[in-house]
């Protein structure tokens, strides 16, 4: 039996709508591995990956899945009103660019004869 096991990283960079990302003075984070799931199939290990993503923008790239999208201080979608604000030059958003790694783990049950070889210490029933 196997399962797709799927950590997600993310990296978020400001925005200012007149200058982009990268702009002098701007700030970026990286948060590192924010979560890990296991999954019974790819779709769902898809799935999963999707709901970091708004504009259904999930692209393949060197061996993950890759996605943007734009978020507000809260990490959350922003407003209607925060983007306007935004598209007026009164707040800065965030691009934050989620990575999906999925990895297929095998699961083998181990028999006695592997169990004596790794702990020759232990005695069997």
């Amino acid at each position: 039996m196997s399962i797709i096991q799927v950590k997600v990283f993310k990296i978020a960079e400001q925005d200012n709508f007149e200058n982009g990302c990268g702009f002098e003075g701007s700030k970026s984070t990286d948060f590192g591995m924010i979560v890990k799931e296991e999954f019974s199939d790819m779709r769902k290990a898809l799935e999963f990956c999707k709901s970091f993503d708004e504009a259904n923008s999930v692209i393949i790239f060197d061996g993950r899945l890759e996605m943007q999208r734009q978020e507000n201080g809260a990490a959350n979608a922003p407003t209607k009103e925060e983007y306007e604000l935004f598209r007026t030059g009164k707040i800065d958003l965030w691009l934050a660019n989620y990575s999906c790694y999925l990895t297929k783990i095998e699961r083998t049950p181990l028999g006695n004869e592997e169990l004596k070889a790794a702990f020759p210490e232990l005695s069997e029933a």
